[in-house]
């Protein structure tokens, strides 16, 4: 008599414990961060995209966060799949199908690609600005008026009153001093 075959069981891939953060801010005039391509919606709500290497979880910015800079600028974490050789690492930008225009900032202070600034990771309206930044002291730039400010290292959302008022615009931030 032949015996029936176990069921077969899927496994998961398991994701290593060094996450590398991300802050993406798209462009003003580009998609929302609910637009990034493949993106998969786990029973749990999580949304993640995933590829060879793992997966980047996306993250919604607090609903304190105006409407309009919430709607573009999303948080997003990297999962190393533990399978993944131990030097390879995917390229985000491709991954998530970002335009030119749109920022990725790496949490580790640096600007992914090389650039320095950021001319998108901010948004001012009125006389308030807002920026999502892993940085305790950035300058930023506004209709060619350069502001340095500094903040709690830890503040995932950055807001303050502008000292007059301006259209609404994308703001040009650096880390450190004048750009």
């Amino acid at each position: 008599m032949i015996q029936p075959l176990p069921p077969i069981l899927v496994l998961q891939p398991t994701y290593r414990g060094d996450p590398r953060e991300f802050t993406l801010r798209r462009a003003m005039a580009g998609d929302t961060c609910s637009a990034i391509p493949n993106t998969v919606t786990e029973p749990n709500g999580n949304r993640y995209v995933y590829d060879t290497y793992g997966r980047y979880r996306i993250y919604a910015l607090p609903a304190s966060a105006p409407v309009e800079f919430r709607n573009r600028t999303c948080k997003i974490t990297f999962e190393k799949a533990c399978s993944a050789p131990a030097n390879a690492f995917s390229n985000p930008r491709a991954t998530l199908a970002l335009a030119p225009a749109d920022s990725l900032v790496d949490a580790t202070l640096h600007f992914y690609g090389g650039i320095g600034h950021c001319d998108v990771c901010g948004y001012a309206s009125g006389s308030h600005i807002c920026a999502v930044l892993p940085w305790d002291y950035f300058t930023f730039e506004i209709d060619s008026q350069q502001y340095t400010h500094e903040v709690a290292p830890d503040l995932t959302v950055f807001e303050f009153e502008l000292p007059t008022s301006v259209q609404p615009q994308d703001v040009r931030i650096r880390r450190g001093g004048p750009f």
